[in-house]
């Protein structure tokens, strides 16, 4: 699955930015899960399946995790190891769950 331009910390239409425990979820990729779909207007359209194993592939434009993820410090990635112990377990849940990678090019050219 690619969660292309991914923004959890804005609202999503009528609906509120994710929780914690949704990015919890949708980032598990250990464990097969659902959360409950929902569509531009805020009705219910089903819930959405990820299977135990299924790959996902996260872009955004968010400048730094914090961006991503309100509760990640925006130098998460330059933190030392007993920083990062001193996170909350939400963040470190998310943490366990995501590499980070900044590309700053594009990845295609104009071909």
């Amino acid at each position: 699955i690619i969660f292309d331009e991914f923004s959890p910390n804005l609202p999503r239409g009528h609906n509120p930015a994710h929780t914690i425990d949704e990015l919890k979820i949708i980032f598990d990729s250990e464990v097969g899960n659902s959360i409950a779909g929902k569509g531009a207007s805020g009705r219910a359209t089903g819930a959405i399946e990820f299977a135990a194993g299924m790959p996902r592939i996260v872009t955004t434009n968010a400048g730094n995790p914090h961006d991503f993820a309100r509760l990640l410090p925006a130098d998460v990635l330059t933190m030392a190891p007993a920083q990062l112990a001193c996170l909350s377990d939400d963040a470190r849940a998310i943490l366990k769950r995501l590499a980070f990678m900044h590309v700053s090019v594009s990845l295609l050219t104009q071909e």
